[in-house]
């Protein structure tokens, strides 16, 4: 990775350090950091986690269906939403 390129990842982790979206780790496993370059010209971090992926074992239970969960939902005093902001972060 280029000098430019690591200054940007540092801000970038910088950034979601004070924002509570990241916390600091002494993991002994890691995987790779992708910088990709967004329209705006801002950079967007990624995650290649295809090598995680490719030892998952996936859930053998389905999703619920949307009628089922709208209907136990039905007599809630409270609900929320929450907004996923660029793109999960």
């Amino acid at each position: 990775m280029s000098p430019m390129k690591k200054e940007l990842l540092r801000k970038e982790i910088e950034v979601f350090l004070e924002k509570d979206v990241i916390e600091a780790c002494e993991s002994a496993y890691a995987t790779l950091v992708v910088l990709i370059p967004k329209p705006d010209g801002k950079t967007r971090l990624c995650i290649d986690y295809r090598k995680l992926n490719e030892i998952t074992v996936p859930d053998s239970y389905p999703l619920p269906r949307m009628d089922d969960l709208l209907q136990s939902v039905k007599h809630t005093t409270f609900m929320s939403t929450i907004d996923l902001k660029s793109g999960y972060h």
